[in-house]
C-alpha cells in the first residue's frame, strides 16, 4: 500500500489563495519557551511543494526529498541539540510552484513535483524537558503562524531553480532572537485513508535515505579581472566597500567545483548585488573550442553568458537589493560553482559587502575506499572522480548538478555501481528502484529520468533499469526485490516485444531513441534507426532478457528464465544473421547501416550474440579499427566490462588516457563526455570509481551479498596499487606489485571464501587471508 503518515494536519496560510501564477514563499513559525534542559525532540516534518527549517535562526534541513504524486516525502530529524532554555523560534521557509506560471519557463523545476495546493506545511512531533514535560510542536496543535514573504521572488528559467531575487528592504527579520507576531495560520486538511478508501490530497511517506549535509566552506582566492573591467575586493577583515554610484566586479574561486548555498552580508541603501555560478572560464575567442581550454584560464576567457549563439551557459544568478540594513542573503536552493561573479551597482550610497562564504550540501555519502597509488596524478584523477559522484549525489542521483539536476535511468545505473564500490551504500538504490517503478506508463516503459516535471521516454534507458535490479540484488543479497518488480521489468520487455517486425527484430521503438552523444548521431539517435532496425537496440534488448533470465535462475525459477533465454538468443540471432560482416568478422550498425560501432561489438558480446573467438576477434577490431565509431564516457563501463569478459582487459589503456589529459586542464569533475561539452560535472562519467576497486585493485563478488568474494588485479598503467575496498560483509586489503613480470600480492578480507587469481593461477585464502 501507498504509505500514509496518519493524524497529521496541513496548515496554510489564511490570507492567501490556495494557488498562484508565481512560486511564492512563505514563512511558517512557531515561537516557544523553554524553561529546562532538554531531553529529546524528534520531528517529522514536509511541506508543499520545498522547505528549509531553521531552528534559531541555524539552517537544520531541507526537503522534502523529491517525489511524486504518490510518494510525498517527510524527513525526521532529531532537534534537541539546536534547542536551548528560553526562547526558540522554528522558522519554516516554504516555496510553493505553479503549474503554470504566467510564461512558458514559469512552472516547477524540472526535477520537482508541484502539489499544486499552495504553501502548505505538516510538521509532527513533541518536545521533552528535563523536568518531565512536554509539549506539541505539531502543526494543528501548536500556535504556528505565517505570512507570505515579500523578500522573496524566483523568475525565469526555473529548469533547475530560476534567478533568486531578494529585497533587503521587504525582508522579515525571522533570523533575529525575537517574536515576530505574525497572523496565525489556519488548518488545510489532514492526513490519512478514510473508511471508504479515500486518500488525502498529499501522500506521505517516510524518506527513505538520509538527509543532506551541510558543511560549511570558503572561497581560496580571487581571480585577476580583464584590464578593462573595475573590481573591487575585500580587506584583510573580509570587508570591501564600493562607492557610491560606482559599478565593481569581483570573481571568486572555489578551488573546485561545489554545490553549496552560498552566503553573503552587505549593505547599501539602493544598492544592487548580482551573483553569477559557473563551473569554468568559456575562451573569449568564439573561434576557439572549448574543451581543451583550462578551466581557470581567466586571461583568456569569461565567466557567464558571453558567447553569443551557444548555450555553453545559461547564466545562473540571482539578484540581491539591499538597504541601509545590514542583512544576510542565502539560496533557498544549493547553486554549482566552481567560481563566482559578483557584480556590484552601488546606488546613492556605499555598499559594504562581507566576504561571502558557503554551505557545502549533498548526500552524506561516507566514501571508505582507500588507495594508495604509484604516481600522484591516479590520486588527482580519484579524488575528482569521487568528487564528480557527490555533486551529482543530493536527493536523487544526478546527471548533472549545474544544469538539469535530473536522475535518469543510464547515468543513475553507472552511479549505483560506483557507489557500491567506494561506500557500500545501498540506501539511494533502494529509493530508486522505487522512484522508476512509479514512473511506469501504461504501454509499459519507464520514464527515462524521475522526478520530473514533464514526461520524457528514451526506450534503452529502461532496460538499465532492469541492469541496476539485478545489481541492486547481487548487492545487497536482497533477491526479494526481483519478486517485488518483476511486474515493472515485464512491462518493459513487452513493450520491446511488441516492436519486433518479420525479420525478428525491434524497430520503430519511438519516443527519442538516443544511444550516445556521438557527433555523427542527430541527438545521440543511431543512423541506423533512421533505416529501421538498429543492432544497438535490438541487442540492449538482448541483454535485457538476458538480465531478467539470469535473475529468475537467482530464484531457481528456471522455466521462466528459460523462455526470457530463447528470447535472446532469438534477437541475438536475428542480428547476426542481417548484420555480421562474416569477412570483417564484426557487426555494422543496421541490417541497411554500415557503419560500425565499439558500442554493438560491445553488447554483442555481453549478451551472447557473439560468443567466443568471435566475440573476442570483434572487440579487437572494436578497439583498434579506424572506423569503429567510439563510445564516449558513460559507455566506458560497458565498453571495459565486454573488454574483461574476452579476457582483452589489457586493451582498455588507450580508454585512461582521455581521463588522464583531463588534468592538464585543471578539471576537478569529470565532464559529460570528451572534447567540446556542456557539463563539467557528470557523474556517468566516473569511470576511475569503479575500475580502480573492482579491476585494478581486483575486488569482485562472486555470489549475491558477497559471501564468496575474488581477487584478481590487472596491472593497467601501474607496476603496484594498495587500497581498501568495502563490502556489505566488511573491508578487504589488497595490496600487489608486480617484479620481473610476477605479481606478488598480500590480501586481509572478510572470513568467507575468498579465491585469488594471479600470474594465471588460482589460489583459495585461508582465514580471508593471502599472500605470495
Amino acid at each position: 500500500m501507498i504509505g500514509n503518515l496518519p493524524n497529521v494536519t496541513w496548515i496554510k496560510p489564511a490570507s492567501l489563495p490556495s494557488v498562484s501564477d508565481h512560486a511564492r514563499m512563505v514563512l511558517f513559525r512557531l515561537e516557544f519557551e523553554i524553561s529546562a534542559p532538554v531531553s529529546s525532540c524528534e520531528l517529522r516534518i514536509s511541506a508543499a511543494d520545498r522547505y528549509r527549517l531553521y531552528i534559531n535562526g541555524a539552517s537544520v534541513v531541507c526537503g522534502p526529498r523529491k517525489g511524486d504524486k504518490w510518494s510525498h516525502y517527510y524527513e525526521t530529524v532529531d532537534i534537541a541539540p539546536y534547542l536551548r532554555e528560553g526562547f526558540n523560534a522554528l522558522t519554516v521557509r516554504v516555496v510553493a510552484f505553479p503549474e503554470k506560471g504566467v510564461s512558458e519557463s514559469e512552472h516547477a523545476p524540472i526535477s520537482q513535483y508541484s502539489a499544486n495546493l499552495g504553501n502548505l506545511l505538516m510538521v509532527d512531533g513533541k518536545i521533552a524537558t528535563a523536568d518531565g514535560l512536554t509539549a506539541s510542536l505539531s502543526t494543528g496543535q501548536a500556535d504556528w503562524t505565517c505570512a507570505f514573504d515579500p523578500s522573496y521572488a524566483i523568475s525565469g528559467n526555473t529548469y533547475i531553480f530560476g534567478t533568486e531575487h531578494f529585497d533587503a528592504a521587504s525582508v522579515l527579520p525571522w533570523r533575529e532572537n525575537k517574536p515576530l507576531n505574525l497572523p496565525k495560520a489556519e488548518i488545510a486538511f489532514g492526513t490519512g485513508i478514510n473508511k471508504y478508501g479515500e486518500l488525502s490530497p498529499i501522500l506521505l511517506t517516510q524518506r527513505m535515505i538520509p538527509n543532506m549535509e551541510e558543511i560549511p566552506g570558503e572561497f581560496v582566492k580571487e581571480m585577476p579581472l580583464h584590464k578593462e573591467e573595475k573590481g573591487f575586493t575585500f580587506d584583510k577583515n573580509g570587508i570591501a566597500v564600493i562607492p557610491a554610484h560606482e559599478k565593481r566586479v569581483i570573481e571568486l574561486d572555489a578551488g573546485v567545483e561545489r554545490t553549496a548555498y552560498l552566503k553573503l552580508i552587505g549593505k547599501g541603501c539602493g544598492g544592487k548585488v548580482t551573483i553569477y555560478y559557473a563551473e569554468r572560464y568559456f575562451p573569449r575567442d568564439e573561434t576557439v573550442p572549448t574543451g581543451p581550454m583550462r578551466r581557470d584560464d581567466w586571461e583568456n576567457g569569461y565567466l557567464g553568458s558571453r558567447r553569443s549563439g551557444t548555450d555553453f551557459m545559461t547564466g545562473l544568478h540571482d539578484i540581491l537589493t539591499l538597504t541601509d540594513t545590514e542583512t544576510a542573503f542565502e539560496n533557498f536552493w544549493f547553486r554549482t560553482f566552481r567560481f563566482v561573479r559578483i557584480e556590484v551597482e552601488a546606488g546613492d550610497a556605499p555598499v559594504t559587502l562581507k566576504k561571502p562564504d558557503y554551505l557545502m550540501t549533498a548526500y552524506p555519502l561516507k566514501v571508505t575506499a582507500k588507495f594508495t597509488f604509484p604516481e600522484e596524478k591516479w590520486d588527482r584523477l580519484w579524488d575528482i572522480a569521487v568528487r564528480t559522484l557527490r555533486n551529482c549525489m543530493h536527493e536523487t542521483h544526478e546527471d548533472c548538478p549545474y544544469y538539469e539536476q535530473l536522475q535518469y535511468t543510464f547515468d543513475t545505473r553507472l552511479q549505483m555501481l560506483f557507489t557500491y564500490a567506494i561506500s557500500a551504500d545501498a540506501r539511494m538504490a533502494k529509493n530508486v528502484l522505487w522512484d522508476y517503478h512509479s514512473s511506469q506508463l501504461p504501454d509499459g516503459i519507464l520514464q527515462s529520468r524521475t522526478p520530473c516535471f514533464f514526461t520524457q521516454v528514451i526506450p534503452d534507458f529502461s532496460i538499465s533499469w532492469i541492469f541496476m535490479l539485478k545489481e541492486y540484488a547481487e548487492q545487497t543479497g536482497d533477491l526479494s526485490v526481483i519478486d517485488q518488480y518483476k511486474p515493472t521489468m515485464d512491462g518493459v520487455l513487452n513493450f520491446y516485444k511488441s516492436h519486433i517486425n518479420a525479420d525478428g527484430l525491434v524497430e520503430h521503438l519511438g519516443y527519442w531513441e538516443f544511444s550516445d552523444w556521438l557527433d555523427v548521431w542527430p541527438v545521440g539517435i543511431p543512423n541506423a534507426t533512421f533505416k529501421g532496425a538498429s543492432t544497438l537496440h535490438n541487442l540492449f534488448y538482448a541483454l535485457g532478457l538476458r538480465t531478467a533470465a539470469d535473475m529468475m535462475k537467482k530464484l531457481n525459477r528456471l522455466e521462466e528464465a528459460a523462455i526470457y533465454d530463447r528470447q535472446a538468443d532469438a534477437i541475438g540471432a536475428a542480428v547476426v544473421k542481417f548484420c555480421f560482416e562474416e569477412e570483417r568478422g564484426v557487426l555494422r550498425e543496421g541490417p541497411d547501416c554500415h557503419e560500425h560501432s565499439q558500442h554493438a561489438q560491445v553488447l554483442a558480446t555481453l549478451c551472447g550474440a557473439l560468443t567466443g573467438k568471435t566475440a573476442e576477434n570483434a572487440m579487437r577490431h572494436a578497439m583498434e579499427d579506424e572506423d569503429m565509431l567510439q563510445c564516449t564516457f558513460p559507455w566506458h563501463t560497458i565498453l571495459l566490462r565486454a573488454l574483461d569478459k574476452v579476457g582483452l582487459y589489457d586493451l582498455s589503456a588507450p580508454v585512461w588516457e582521455q581521463y588522464l589529459s583531463m588534468l592538464d586542464r585543471n578539471l576537478t569533475t569529470i565532464p559529460e563526455k570528451p572534447g567540446d561539452t556542456r557539463s563539467d560535472c557528470h557523474a556517468w562519467s566516473a569511470l576511475p570509481l569503479y575500475e580502480f576497486p573492482r579491476m585494478l585493485l581486483g575486488v569482485q563478488m562472486t555470489s549475491d551479498g558477497w559471501e564468496s568474494i575474488k581477487v584478481e588485479p590487472h596491472a593497467i598503467g601501474m607496476d603496484r596499487l594498495s587500497g581498501t575496498v568495502p563490502t556489505p560483509k566488511g573491508d578487504v586489503s589488497v595490496t600487489w606489485f608486480t617484479e620481473n613480470g610476477t605479481m606478488h600480492i598480500k590480501v586481509s578480507a572478510p572470513n568467507v571464501p575468498v579465491t585469488v587469481l594471479v600470474n594465471g593461477k588460482t589460489y583459495e585464502a585461508v582465514n580471508g587471508k593471502f599472500e605470495i
